[in-house]
C-alpha cells in the first residue's frame, strides 16, 4: 500500500523511515523546528533531505498546497489549513514535540501599551 492510500484511509501513524524517504521542504538550516526534526531523526539514525529549505513560511505553505511533498510546522502556522482540510496531520512514531517561547523584558523599564498588547497576544502578561 503506498503513503498516499495509507493517509487517505486514516492510517493511525505512518512509520518515520518510511516518511523520511519523500519530498520534504523545510525552513533554514538551524532553525528551532528543523534542528528538533533532525535530533529526533538522528536518534534513530535517520535523516532527511529535504528538496527545499526555506525561511518563509507562507512560501512553504503555498508550496504545500500545491502538493510539492511533506514539512514539519507548528500546529498555530498550519490552523486553518488544517480545519478547512486542505493539509492532512500525519502521525509517525516519533514522540510528540513541544517547545516553548519567551518573552522578556526589563522590569525598572516603562512599559508601552503596544508592549502590553504585543504581551497579551503572546499568552503572557507584563505585570
Amino acid at each position: 500500500m503506498t503513503l498516499a492510500e495509507q493517509l487517505q484511509r486514516g492510517e493511525e501513524q505512518i512509520p518515520i523511515q518510511e516518511l523520511v524517504k519523500k519530498s520534504f521542504l523545510l525552513t533554514e538550516l538551524g532553525a528551532a523546528y528543523q534542528y528538533e526534526l533532525e535530533r529526533l531523526l538522528s536518534e534513530q539514525d535517520l535523516k532527511i533531505m529535504p528538496i527545499l529549505e526555506i525561511g518563509n513560511t507562507e512560501t512553504m505553505i503555498h508550496l504545500l498546497k500545491k502538493g510539492m511533498g511533506f514539512s514539519f510546522l507548528s500546529a498555530f502556522t498550519v490552523k486553518e489549513e488544517l480545519e478547512k482540510k486542505r493539509f492532512l496531520e500525519v502521525r509517525t512514531n516519533l514522540p510528540p514535540v513541544v517547545m516553548y517561547s519567551q518573552l522578556l523584558y526589563c522590569r525598572n523599564k516603562w512599559v508601552t501599551q503596544e508592549m502590553q498588547k504585543f504581551a497579551e497576544l503572546v499568552g503572557g502578561r507584563i505585570e
